[in-house]
Parts: structure tokens; sequence; C-alpha cells
């Protein structure tokens, strides 16, 4: 039998095995795990866990709305998930920031027989150093196991995570009916291994390790750097049987031996009818470094479909390396394109089904047009896709995402009012060059080469919108609602 069906199965077989798994009940793992070290790409490492901080005292049977405010209370959250209690149909909201960097971490969601089932909205706050480190340890993130619950609104900036298996920075696994939607995660280090040299450790994502069962992820984010033995994807390291993902992006590093992806590593086939994973209207923005099945979005795409998305990727790897995907098998492909500039690579290094030529190349200055951005919403209204050069490098990137972002390039310019009928104020911080006014479709519908106090507004149609400023050397960019 030919060695790449032979490859082929026997990855099935493993992804099936890893399925059958997922449903069997666990032993407990020790509470405690923790690997002591001092110092982790100069930042220093605790060596103390918050399992022997945690503070529980907010806790009440009888309440199913929960307030979380303090650092020791969402680790009381993660050792009442590690006793027992997966908070099936309570609700949690954060009410500030959280910073988890004096102890070690302990997911919220330990394993499989110990998961979260909990609706967590973030409600925009951020929790910053994320620190997750135990060598043999499986579902890793500030979440471990998330099932069949609803995470929103949740922000991370600093994580560091590492484990054997499924590990992500916001999740390990979300599964079963469950959701992320507008998380954002950046400056994260991801590592699946186990032992020296690299030779295990499967399933890691920048924002998560593993998504399956009619489980979606919308409108989120990943920036950082993820590496592992195989399915290793900047985004998300596996998902399969019915994910749905869109509107998400990756932008960092990749580096995986097999199945490396700069967005998705792999996703294995079907297990069923309708039950394909479907990733839409995203992109990454990487360096994917790996051996075999390497890719600038997918690292091996057996089974999906696959829309309105590029990769803008530099790629590097020895067999079946592609500037798009590294192998693609049964996939129903749709409008999808990558930087031909950055990668001189074929678009999928290996089709072990019939070829297509679907995905398209592009140079990075095409790329940065509003021809492009055209392309990619290919007709549809609203617009999901928008461009400026202020915004992702001057890449396509979200309507949804910039009319919303906290990120947004500022300085101390003041515009005003944000909901204006006639005359948008406009006090800027120096010498402005110019300005564009785009609209939700991304379209620029209004320019000008100075700014002298306010402009004029009132043929705008009612609607976001977002104005970008130019200096001598930067852009700025804010937003505004004409009524």
């Amino acid at each position: 039998m030919n060695k790449k069906i032979l490859l082929t199965a026997a990855l099935s077989v493993l992804a099936l095995a890893n399925a059958i798994a997922q449903k069997a009940p666990l032993a407990d793992l020790p509470f405690d795990g923790a690997v002591v070290q001092t110092q982790k790409n100069n930042q220093a490492i605790p060596t103390t866990n918050w399992s022997d901080n945690a503070d529980t005292s907010w806790y009440n049977a009888s309440q199913t709305d929960f307030t979380i405010s303090t650092s020791a209370q969402l680790a009381g959250l993660a050792k009442l998930v590690y006793e027992g209690n997966s908070f099936a149909g309570k609700s949690f909201k954060l009410s500030g920031n959280i910073d988890l960097g004096a102890h070690l971490w302990m997911p919220i969601g330990y394993n499989i027989a110990k998961p979260f089932s909990g609706n967590f909205d973030g409600k925009g706050f951020t929790v910053s150093n994320v620190i997750a480190i135990r060598a043999d340890g499986d579902f890793l993130g500030l979440f471990g196991q998330y099932y069949k619950g609803a995470l929103k609104n949740l922000n991370i900036d600093k994580a560091i995570i590492e484990g054997r298996d499924t590990l992500g920075a916001l999740v390990g696994q979300l599964s079963t009916d469950a959701s992320i939607d507008n998380c954002h995660v950046k400056n994260v280090q991801v590592l699946a291994s186990q032992g020296a040299g690299m030779t295990s450790g499967y399933n890691a994502g920048g924002l998560a390790g593993a998504a399956i069962t009619n489980s979606t992820i919308s409108n989120s984010s990943a920036q950082g750097t993820v590496n592992g033995f195989a399915q290793v994807g900047g985004f998300i390291g596996s998902p399969w049987d019915k994910v749905t993902i869109k509107q998400c992006s990756f932008v960092g590093t990749v580096n995986g031996a097999n199945l490396a992806g700069g967005f998705v590593g792999f996703s294995t086939f079907a297990f069923g009818p309708n039950k394909e994973v479907v990733i839409e209207d995203s992109y990454a923005r990487a360096t994917v470094n790996g051996e075999d099945r390497i890719g600038g979005f997918y690292g091996y795409l057996q089974s999906g479909i696959v829309r309105n998305s590029y990769s803008a990727a530099v790629v590097d790897g020895q067999s079946n390396v592609g500037a798009f995907a590294g192998a693609v098998a049964g996939a129903q492909l749709q409008n999808l394109y990558f930087d031909s500039t950055k990668s001189d690579l074929p678009a999928v290094g290996t089709f072990e089904g019939p070829p297509s030529d679907v995905i398209q190349g592009r140079s990075t200055a095409e790329m940065k047009t509003d021809a492009f951005v055209a392309a990619l919403n290919a007709g549809r209204a609203p617009a999901v896709w928008m461009r400026s050069a202020a915004v992702n490098d001057g890449y396509p990137a979200f309507v949804s995402a910039n009319m919303s972002s906290v990120d947004l390039i500022k300085n101390k310019t003041k515009i005003y009012p944000t909901l204006v009928s006639s005359h948008l104020t406009v006090l800027p911080d120096g010498q402005v060059s110019g300005y564009s006014i785009f609209d939700s479709a991304g379209r620029i519908v209004k320019a000008g080469t100075s700014v002298t106090g306010s402009i004029d507004v009132s043929s705008l149609r009612t609607g976001n919108y977002l104005i970008e400023l130019t200096y001598n050397h930067t852009k700025t960019v804010h937003r505004f609602i004409k009524k």
C-alpha cells in the first residue's frame, strides 16, 4: 500500500482513538503537578500555586449568578471545579482586570472528568500573566476542559502554557455545544512537548488546543508563539466533529514537526453527514516552520470547508509544504488567497484528492487594496472585511472587530462627539497631513488633505465609521457614529 495512504490512515485512527478517549472518564491527575522553574524567556516563573491561595468564600450553592473581582476568587472557581462542581447552568462575570502572575495557574476545568460547564462573560476585561506549566499535563490554559458553556468578551495579555497535549492560552479544549465569542489573547507562548527533542506534544493553539462536537468560535484572535510536535496551529491545533470558526485571526510564529499551520494544525475526517469543520472569514499572518505537512493557514486539511480567508505567511518545511496548506484531502474550498510575495511555494503542498486552483496567490501590494477587500467580501452585505493602513499592517481586517476594538491606534488626539449629526470636531496631536473616513464595508467615503478644527459629515449615511488621521510618521484610527 502507498506510504502516504498508510500515513493518512494512521493519523485517522489516531484521531479516532483520541475521540473515543474524550468520551471515557479519566483517572484524577495530581492536584498540584507544578513544574518548579524560576525563569522562562526572561520572565519570572512562580514556584507557588494558585490552588493553595484560592478564595472560595464567595460561593453560595443557592446562587446562579456570580461576579469575580479578584485573582484569588478566580482561582477559587478553578478549585471548586476541580472538586467536582461543573457549574452547569450557572453564570459568571468579571468586574475588573485580573493578574495571575503571583502563582502557577491550575485551569478552570482540570480534565474531561472535571469540566467547567458554566457561562463566563469577561465584560471586556483582561486576565494577565496566565502561567500554567505541567510537563505531563493535558487540557491546559486559563480554562482546561470547557464543556457545554458560553465564553465571551474576555482578553488575555501574556500567558505561558506548557504541557503534553491539548493546550491553548484561553482554552485547552472547547467541547460539545460550547462557544467562544469576542475573546482575544496576545503575547502568549504555548508549548506542547513531553521530554527532550520535541518528539511528542500534540494539539497546541494560540487560543485553543482543540474544539469538538458542535462547538463554535467567532470574532476572536490570538497573537504570539505556538510550538509543538504535531497538530499545531497559530489559532487552534485541532478542530473536528462539526466545529465552526468565523472572523478569527492569528498573528505570530508557529513551530511544529508535523501538521502545523499558521491558523489550524489538523482537521480529521468528518464523523458523519454534516459533521465537517467550517472555517470562514479568517486569516493568518505568520511565520510557520516544520517538517511535514506545513502550511501558511492549514497544516493538513483532511476534511472540511474553508472559504473567504487568506494567509500572509513565510513558510518553511521539508515535505508537503504549501503557502496556504501543507496537504489537502477531501475539502470544499472557496475564495481563498495567500501572499505570494511572502512565499513562492505552491498554494498546497500536496493534494491527496483531485487538485484545485481555487486558492489564488496575490502580492503583498495587491492584498493591501480595496479590490482585494471586495474579493474577500464577495458581494455580501453587510460587508465582513475592511481595510485601513493603520490596522493589521494594511492587510484586510474585520469590520466588526475594528468597530468595537479597544486597541485601535490612538494618541492624544481628541475627536467628538462620538454620536454626531453634522460636524465632527477633530483636535489632532500634531500636524495632520490628511484624513480618510471609512464606512462599515471598508470603503473610503470621505477624505481630505488637512483638518481645521472640524469635518462636515452631514452627507454621510447613518452608521458606524472609522476616521484615519495621517501624521508625518504615523497614522491613528478613531471611531464615531453618524446619527
